[in-house]
């Protein structure tokens, strides 16, 4: 069991006024630490402080408001989806249950003055249960996605020294079915080395919390003609078009944003009326923000554009390009949709030319 599992679990006990004596002695039976408060300043400092497994609002106190401490908790990157017990009187309970988000991130229960020990004994061993169950799971993926970081960094070195060898054998030999075969093998390994880059950044991405940026100046325009150069390399014949309307520059990371141009481009010549139809790429924005509109002729079905962007769904390869894309794109504090109507399938990327994590906007019609 990890060390998160065997620290003393807390309870963020909310100005519980003649019920604390009740809380404190059903809390100290489960061998759980208390965290008291009497005002939102204080609830705030706590919730800043530590990690709680379980919060009991006084939804009657008359100091404190209950519910402003459930938003800094939903607010509360810490304390986010921790369980809750909402105390209120008889005649409150239907206009707190009013009150209660539907949408509520964390478990959320209510509980009727006067509290019964046992009642109250049974809510909080079942919310605790529910949150080391949680902590397992995290436990689980953690080790998972260190066992997925490991077992790709361990491939690139053989990987890289079959591909190596494949390009000697296309380079040197003479015989048409050697050379046929290395080529096949190189397409092979590409392919491989693909996967195994997808499955290290997702890995990195959730074990980081977050994917990491390192911002600089950049033209947009530059970096997209370099990755549409790079993909139309091994295919001359397919046609991608540019359009640009004004200023391309902004401040990003380079490698996430050749990173997202890549796969967004190569998703687009896959798709294109299946492979075979032209890609019209259209760079435009305002005085904050950059739009890339990435546009393709084919129709996505409706039930794929639902799914378009979440990991291990797609078709190709892992299914973790535009999932990686996404997450790129929201790095940067911007926004990406897909649509597909009037026979056409279209990607637009919106970024602040600022990089200011968080934002969000509506897109543009």
């Amino acid at each position: 069991m990890s060390g998160e599992n065997r620290r003393t679990l807390k309870c963020l006990l909310v100005d519980c006024g003649e019920m604390r004596a009740t809380c404190e002695t059903v809390l100290n039976g489960e061998g759980v630490q208390l965290v008291t408060v009497r005002s939102t300043e204080q609830a705030q400092e706590a919730l800043l402080g530590y990690d709680v497994s379980l919060a009991i609002i006084d939804g009657d106190g008359p100091d404190i408001d209950g519910w402003e401490v459930v938003k800094l908790m939903n607010a509360s990157e810490r304390n986010h989806g921790v369980p809750i017990i909402f105390v209120v009187s008889p005649t409150e309970l239907g206009h707190a249950s009013r009150r209660a988000n539907p949408a509520q991130p964390s478990p959320l229960d209510f509980l009727l003055e006067p509290l019964e020990p046992e009642l109250l004994k049974h809510k909080v061993r079942s919310f605790l249960q529910l949150y080391r169950e949680r902590l397992s799971l995290a436990e689980s993926l953690r080790l998972r996605d260190d066992l997925v970081g490991v077992v790709c960094h361990e491939l690139r070195n053989p990987l890289q020294a079959i591909l190596m060898t494949a390009s000697v054998l296309s380079r040197t030999s003479r015989d048409p079915e050697a050379i046929k075969a290395s080529e096949r093998l190189r397409s092979s390994g590409n392919r491989i080395s693909r996967i195994v880059d997808e499955l290290m950044e997702h890995s990195r991405a959730r074990l980081a919390g977050s994917m990491s940026l390192e911002l600089r100046p950049l033209d947009l325009r530059l970096m997209t003609e370099k990755a549409m150069a790079d993909l139309q390399a091994g295919q001359a014949e397919r046609r991608v078009f540019l359009k640009v309307e004004g200023s391309c520059h902004g401040v990003w990371d380079p490698s996430r944003l050749e990173q997202m141009l890549s796969q967004l481009l190569g998703h687009a010549l896959r798709q294109s009326d299946n492979g075979a139809g032209p890609v019209q790429v259209t760079i435009a924005g305002t005085a904050v923000e950059i739009w890339l509109r990435v546009e393709t002729e084919g129709v996505t079905p409706e039930a794929q554009l639902s799914q378009i962007f979440e990991p291990f769904r797609s078709r190709e390869g892992l299914g973790l390009g535009l999932y990686i894309v996404q997450q790129i794109v929201f790095a940067h504090g911007g926004d990406i949709e897909v649509t597909s109507r009037d026979a056409r399938t279209s990607f637009l990327v919106r970024l602040p030319r600022e990089t200011m994590l968080g934002r969000s906007a509506s897109a543009p019609a």
